[in-house]
């Protein structure tokens, strides 16, 4: 019998423990839903294109900017030839004073007039065209291949390359040949700065060609491989190289 009774007691427990569970459980979903109506249905809006939405990173006044950021966007600008109103001030050039380039302590700019153009000291002196040859082919000592022209060196007579010399023994020597490859050796394949207007004749011309500054026809004359012609500035020079033996008055150098 007691044990009849504790199966009845247990069984009541139970029972009621499943009521009260149940009753909780009501309660609580009721709460939730009562917290779900105050949200209400969340929509999302597209937006309009012909009322585009300003973001708020623009800086402008409907985008909610502070008062002191629009004020300075607001601000107007200063006119264009604001800036050309009043001149800053250059510091005097002073070679021995080292200073900031803009001192308000100097004064306005002082305009200098150019200087008048100034004629050369010698004004008998022309101003002579040249002409740059490169790599000039020698046809004798004094000529020049110039294309199919030929450039005849001034102030000199060019030696022709089958002259033969005497030697201070009597024994002749190709004179010529070693002349011309005297002419090529100084020559070396650099370029010549010749007193031309061009470089386009036919036949044969005279100029002074000069090489690094120095006269070609005055070189070839007071070495003794050319001779200086009559009435030439290089007379003399060819008269001191007659006289010490050189070039062509002189031995076989080979």
């Amino acid at each position: 019998m007691i044990a009849a009774m504790g199966a009845k007691t247990t069984l009541v427990a139970g029972l009621a423990g499943i009521l009260v569970w149940s009753v909780l459980v009501v309660a609580a979903s009721r709460h939730i839903g009562s917290g779900d109506a105050g949200i209400g249905t969340m929509t999302l809006e597209t937006p309009d294109s012909a009322n585009p939405v300003v973001a708020p990173f623009q800086m402008t006044p409907e985008a909610g900017i502070p008062a002191a950021a629009s004020a300075v966007t607001a601000a107007p600008l200063a006119p264009v030839g604001a800036a050309n109103a009043a001149p800053p001030s250059v510091r005097p050039v002073q070679p021995d004073v080292f200073a900031y380039p803009v001192t308000p302590q100097a004064g306005a700019l002082e305009r200098v007039e150019a200087r008048p153009f100034q004629m050369a000291k010698d004004p008998a002196v022309a101003l002579l065209k040249t002409q740059a040859i490169a790599r000039p082919m020698t046809i004798e000592a004094g000529l020049i291949a110039v294309g199919k022209a030929t450039l005849q060196l001034e102030g000199l007579k060019p030696t022709a390359r089958t002259r033969q010399c005497e030697s201070s023994t009597g024994v002749p020597w190709p004179c010529g040949m070693v002349a011309r490859t005297q002419q090529r050796l100084f020559f070396r394949n650099r370029t010549l700065d010749c007193a031309l207007d061009s470089l386009s004749w036919q036949g044969v011309r005279v100029a002074d060609c000069a090489l690094s500054g120095k006269s070609v026809g005055e070189w070839l004359v007071e070495n003794g491989w050319a001779e200086a012609a009559a009435g030439s500035p290089l007379v003399e020079k060819g008269r001191q190289a007659v006289a010490a033996r050189l070039g062509l008055f002189g031995d076989d150098p080979r």
